[in-house]
């Protein structure tokens, strides 16, 4: 299949990008975490004042430090435009060419430019049991999401192909 793949319109819910950001932060950022929390617990063998401070590093600096990675991971706007109707094109070197869609019935919908993704910046591809979720090396767009619904039932194995490609 040498022809571009289109799939249907598509639209993400932001909690699928918050979901999908925050099990990637947690999985690569997990000792930030449990490290000083192990530590105090141990140390709170000999005071039990370390136990207080457990606590606080639960509560207190934790949902800031969340709070943090949300608003600087997920509100760029090129990530926030993705929870808007669009759909992509995957040409055959693997090029993403993101389309928005625009309703007519909403004036204060404008015109939204495309966004293309080259192949090279591809840093990884996950395949989840609904959606392929693709990690870029380009900081303004780190992630996107791709429901295997969208995509007619015989093309996902040539998006595979072409996203998988050296």
């Amino acid at each position: 299949m040498d022809c571009d793949i289109t799939s249907n319109i598509i639209k993400i819910t932001p909690a699928t990008y918050a979901r999908a950001a925050i099990s990637r932060l947690a999985a690569r950022w997990w000792w930030v975490a449990v490290a000083p929390l192990f530590i105090f617990i141990i140390a709170s063998f000999s005071d039990s004042a370390y136990i207080f401070a457990a606590f606080i590093w639960i509560l207190l600096l934790l949902p800031p430090a969340l709070m943090f990675a949300y608003y600087s991971y997920l509100l760029r706007p090129e990530t926030a435009a993705l929870s808007l109707p669009h759909h992509i094109t995957i040409n055959r070197d693997g090029n993403i060419t993101i389309t928005f869609a625009v309703n007519p019935k909403d004036e204060n919908n404008a015109e939204r430019a495309d966004i293309k993704l080259q192949h090279n910046m591809l840093k990884a591809v996950i395949e989840k049991a609904d959606y392929i979720e693709l990690e870029y090396r380009d900081r303004s767009m780190p992630m996107l999401i791709i429901p295997f619904k969208a995509f007619q039932q015989s093309d996902i194995s040539h998006v595979l192909a072409r996203l998988y490609r050296n």
